[in-house]
């Protein structure tokens, strides 16, 4: 299925109801025993693809993606369903950074906040997606961020990476993010 999505690209447009239909089925299944990483890998490179052909033509789109994979999403998370949670936030950060509005859809103000929870960036497998996540947020509201008072919680994260040998890349991307889109 993957290759057949990078091979027709935006020409998928009629058939991405019934993909993600079955991607859906496959997504709900896998949850349940994620046994086979490279089979799992390949569902959400699907999904992926198809954000990217579909919605790069066609914003309109992004709506119905948000609404299909919200549900499936919600219960990875909730479930905290470890091979997966990189994958949900790299799939949400490519539908923000696809959002062209100036105020932030409700589902993402909704989960902004969890994202800033020390928990979810113990996990190293977690760091990269979750960064890319931030900056889709500061990129699109960083006026937002700013008088929500959600500024110190990055900069803690940022404080956080820094200090590790591992992420500390990841850390300054973050601060990168932060000096270009957060207004001084």
């Amino acid at each position: 299925v993957m290759r057949v999505i990078f091979t027709a690209r935006e020409d998928m447009v009629p058939y991405v109801a019934d993909i993600m239909d079955h991607l859906n089925k496959i997504l709900g299944e896998i949850s349940k025993n994620p046994s086979n990483p490279r089979f799992n890998h390949y569902v959400f490179e699907s999904i992926g693809a198809l954000v990217k052909f579909i919605c790069s033509n066609n914003p309109a789109a992004l709506q119905d993606f948000e609404s299909i994979l919200l549900r499936p999403f919600q219960a990875i998370l909730q479930q905290d369903v470890v091979e997966f949670v990189p994958y949900v936030f790299q799939i949400f950060s490519q539908l923000l950074e696809f959002h062209q509005e100036t105020q932030l859809p409700d589902i993402y103000k909704s989960l902004l906040p969890a994202l800033l929870l020390p928990n979810l960036w113990e996990s190293s497998g977690n760091v990269p997606a979750l960064v890319r996540m931030l900056h889709a947020y500061i990129y699109r509201d960083s006026s937002g961020i700013i008088a929500n008072k959600q500024l110190e919680p990055i900069l803690g994260i940022f404080q956080k990476l820094i200090a590790s040998k591992v992420n500390d890349k990841y850390g300054l991307e973050l601060l990168c993010t932060i000096v270009q889109y957060v207004p001084t």
